[in-house]
């Protein structure tokens, strides 16, 4: 039985090098998908490439954590409608300061704003995982089944090596394919069954496919996997848009860049008979 296997690359729209790459790897073969941020700078050179490939699905990359709000300010922004980062954005939902109508609204506005340029998005999740987060959920939950809007669900297979070596990882896994077990129930919809990446290890070669192969071991066949996948270009424009995160976000931005280094090559799944790439407008 096959594995149904959806290769998405999330931040399309970040900036033209992270989109340059993203469709260079979907031309090799190496992608079905991506989600899109409508709030980045690089937002209307995403739109025209990916009209220009109409063959890569691409859904909602919904942000609440970097940038300006597409709603405007809120309480989920500062006073020049920038939004929150995800360490304060999560220490005002736990105090109860950041209002449900404003999460909506600005879901409201990203889906909206997708819709007038590419139509209907083929799925959302979000940047940092933050639709994951209980309270984002909840309050987006009413407006995705309205829209009849698939999700992705961050859901990782399950590992039990990881409790004898890495206890605090395994009560993480365990506490995200709960969550994910609620959310699939409350969505009433199909979805993903599993969720992988190989930003998991702590550094990616550069040219060592195989690395996906093992990630992708611990799904069962005739489950639908998401292979989340982040190329970027060692290009001028994403370092500088983190000019003041720089020490933290380098050994993230070197795997972004291996990554592309291992997408950018041969097809690693495209001829594989037991996998079946699909994208989530296809099931």
């Amino acid at each position: 039985m096959n594995k149904f296997l959806i290769i998405n690359a999330d931040d399309f729209g970040i900036t033209i090098s992270v989109n340059d790459a993203i469709i260079r790897v979907f031309q090799k073969g190496n992608l079905t998908s991506a989600t899109l941020m409508v709030n980045m700078p690089g937002f209307e050179d995403a739109v025209e490439k990916a009209k220009a490939n109409p063959g890569l699905g691409v859904g909602l990359h919904f942000c609440l954590t970097q940038g300006k709000a597409v709603a405007g300010v809120s309480s989920l922004t500062d006073n020049h409608g920038s939004f929150f980062r995800r360490g304060e954005l999560n220490r005002k939902v736990l105090t109860g300061a950041i209002r449900k109508r404003d999460i909506v609204n600005e879901l409201r506005a990203q889906l909206n704003k997708f819709n007038q340029h590419l139509g209907t998005p083929t799925h959302l999740d979000s940047h940092q995982h933050l639709h994951m987060n209980p309270w984002v959920f909840l309050s987006i939950l009413p407006e995705l089944k309205q829209r009849n809007i698939r999700v992705r669900l961050i859901a990782p297979p399950p590992d039990f090596s990881l409790i004898f070596h890495r206890p605090v990882k395994a009560f993480k896994q365990f506490f995200l394919m709960l969550l994910a077990g609620i959310y699939r129930q409350l969505l009433g919809k199909k979805t993903n069954d599993y969720l992988v990446s190989i930003h998991e290890a702590k550094s990616i070669p550069d040219t060592d496919t195989g690395y996906y192969r093992e990630v992708l071991k611990k799904s069962k066949p005739g489950k639908i996997v998401e292979l989340m996948v982040h190329p970027y270009l060692p290009a001028e424009d994403i370092r500088e848009f983190y000019p003041d995160q720089d020490s933290v976000m380098q050994p993230f931005l070197k795997n972004c860049i291996h990554e592309y280094n291992l997408l950018n090559g041969l097809p690693v799944f495209k001829n594989d008979p037991a996998i079946t790439l699909i994208r989530y407008d296809q099931f």
